[in-house]
C-alpha cells in the first residue's frame, strides 16, 4: 500500500537480528524475534491510505489514528494459534512503540513489563524510522539521529539493547541500511569500514572535530547521504 515503506519490516527484522545476536540472545529467541519483526506493522491494513501515505506532516488526529495500528496488529495475530516459543509473537510485535520509562504506547508500559523482543524491536523502529527517507522529508542527519539514542540510554531504550546496537559494524549497518535498494557497498571502501562500529562514528562525531573528521567518517557519510 505504501512503496516508499515497503522494506521497512524486512529492514527492522535485519536490525533485530543484529541487536539481538551483538546482545547474546538465544538462536531460538533470534527465530521468534525474526518472525514478529515481520509481522509487526501488520495492523497498517487498518489504516486510512490516505494517513498512511500522506506527503505532509500528520495533524494530531491523523498521528493518533495511525498509532492506532499496534492495537490492530495485536488483535490481528491474537487470532492466530501460534505454538511453542512463537507463542511470543503477538506480544512482542505490539510493543514496539513501547519505551522504558513507561511515555510508549499503547499501554505504557515500564522496563520489564515490555517483552524483550519488544524492546529490541522499539530501537530498529526508531532508527529506520530516522533513517529512511519518508513522504515529507529526506534521512535525518545522522548525528541526531544518533544523540536522540545517546539521549536516552535506558530512559526511553533499553541500555543493554542499545549497547549492542552500537556495536554494529558500519559496513553491515549501510547493507541493512541500503537493503534492496541496488546500491552496492564497494569492496575498498568496505574494508576501510570494517573495524569500525556504530559506537566509533558516535564516539568521532561529537568529539567536535566537525571540520577533520577521519577517513572512516567522510566515507560512511559519503554512502548515508549519497546513496546513489
Amino acid at each position: 500500500r505504501d512503496p516508499l515503506t515497503a522494506g521497512h519490516s524486512r529492514r527492522i527484522m535485519l536490525y533485530a537480528e543484529e541487536i539481538a545476536r551483538l546482545a547474546g540472545l538465544s538462536p531460538e529467541k533470534r527465530r521468534v524475534l525474526r518472525r514478529a519483526a515481520l509481522l509487526h506493522d501488520v495492523g497498517k491494513i487498518g489504516v486510512r491510505e490516505n494517513v498512511l501515505t500522506k506527503e505532509s506532516r500528520l495533524t494530531p488526529d491523523e498521528y493518533e489514528h495511525i498509532k492506532s495500528h499496534v492495537v490492530i496488529t495485536r488483535t490481528i495475530l491474537g487470532k492466530i494459534h501460534f505454538s511453542g516459543p512463537n507463542k511470543e509473537i503477538p506480544d512482542i510485535a505490539s510493543t514496539h512503540h513501547e519505551k522504558i520509562d513507561g511515555s510508549g504506547y499503547p499501554e505504557g508500559l515500564k522496563g520489564d513489563e515490555i517483552p524483550e523482543g519488544g524492546r529490541i524491536l522499539a530501537i530498529a523502529d526508531v532508527f529506520d524510522a530516522m533513517t529512511s527517507h519518508r513522504h515529507y522529508r529526506d534521512r535525518m542527519e545522522i548525528r541526531k539521529v544518533l544523540a536522540h539514542f545517546l539521549q536516552n540510554e535506558g530512559t526511553k531504550y533499553d541500555a543493554r539493547f542499545l549497547k549492542a546496537f552500537f556495536e554494529i559494524p558500519l559496513p553491515r549497518l549501510l547493507r541493512i541500511m541500503e537493503d534492496k535498494s541496488g546500491v552496492v557497498l564497494d569492496e575498498a571502501d568496505r574494508e576501510k569500514l570494517k573495524d569500525f562500529t556504530l559506537r566509533d562514528l558516535a564516539n568521532a562525531l561529537f568529539q567536535g572535530n566537525e571540520g577533520n573528521a577521519p577517513e572512516f567518517v567522510r566515507l560512511f557519510e559519503k554512502y548515508y547521504y549519497h546513496p546513489n
